[in-house]
């Protein structure tokens, strides 16, 4: 990972109130790391307040749109790119064939989507643009 994408990362870390040092992101971002259960604590409290802050944000994403009176009109998805192991196996990162670097989230809410509604296969971000087409009643591309 390049110097400009580690000090990146340490500075959203330290905004989500984390612990974690430049050095110590460097180390989880390479990957392969065998991992001390204090580290490994850490590093899954940091990921922890990332979440956090994530949620926060979110809340305050829906409160806006509720507050404008779109809230009936309006679905929200919220998904990731990776995983990451957070110490699982000894090992840190996404590159990994495990389901904890496999597996993102990708949770919808909306009108048209079934409240509480799971899928018991795997998901992927590929088709959200055309699901989104479709819940908005627009005819997608041929191809797509």
């Amino acid at each position: 990972m390049c110097g400009t994408c580690v000090q990146s990362h340490a500075v959203a870390l330290k905004a989500a109130g984390c612990t974690l040092s430049s050095s110590e992101v460097n180390s989880f971002c390479q990957g392969d790391s065998l991992c001390e259960p204090a580290t490994v604590q850490r590093l899954r409290h940091n990921y922890a307040a990332k979440i956090e802050r994530v949620d926060a944000f979110l809340g305050a994403y829906v409160a806006g749109i509720d507050a404008r009176g779109e809230l009936n009109n309006t679905v929200i998805c919220l998904a990731s790119d990776h995983g990451d192991m957070l110490g699982d196996r000894a090992t840190t990162a996404k590159s990994k064939p495990w389901a904890a670097a496999a597996m993102v989230p990708l949770v919808c809410a909306g009108p048209g989507i079934a409240q509480g509604a799971t899928l018991p296969w795997p998901g992927t971000t590929m088709d959200l643009a055309a699901t989104f087409l479709e819940l908005a009643g627009a005819t997608r591309p041929k191809g797509m």
